[in-house]
């Protein structure tokens, strides 16, 4: 039977949270995994997607596709809406302003849409995977190891 009102607060959740906390990009679900079975903590990969998505939907933390996975972010400004700018090969990210909300809205207007919400992140290479890939090194999309694959 499912549960209504808000997530239970459970050692999974903190142990998840706190490790979360402690990454300054966006991690994966497995990237995350490792590092609390890294730290000594015994969790199962369903639960951290779990407590991932459960705390994703309570704004707690922030979730985007990055090369075709789902990555998290905690979210320490109380579910702030707000977007990023997010390196594809590294997966450094930075939060960005975006246009004001009339910008949305003439878009959305001149296509005859009514805006109910919205998501914006922006994909490119930060300056030093930019300078990798010029300098002939490790190119992006390369199978290369991320902080975020840790």
């Amino acid at each position: 039977m499912a549960r209504s009102g808000p997530s239970r607060h459970t050692w999974q959740r903190k142990a998840v949270l706190d490790q979360l906390r402690q990454c300054d990009d966006f991690v994966s679900a497995q990237g995350l995994h490792r590092l609390l079975e890294v730290s000594g903590t015994s969790i199962g990969l369903s639960t951290v997607y779990r407590q991932l998505n459960s705390l994703a939907e309570s704004g707690l933390a922030d979730t985007i596709r990055l090369n075709e996975r789902q990555m998290f972010r905690v979210c320490e400004d109380g579910g702030r809406h707000h977007h990023h700018l997010v390196c594809e090969r590294c997966g450094k990210t930075f939060e960005i302003e975006p246009p004001d909300n009339e910008w949305f809205a003439s878009v959305a207007r001149r296509h005859g849409f009514t805006v109910t919400s919205h998501t914006m992140e922006v994909f490119g290479l930060c300056s030093e995977c930019l300078a990798d890939a010029q300098d002939g090194e490790v190119g992006a999309g390369s199978d290369t190891t991320r902080s975020s694959d840790i």
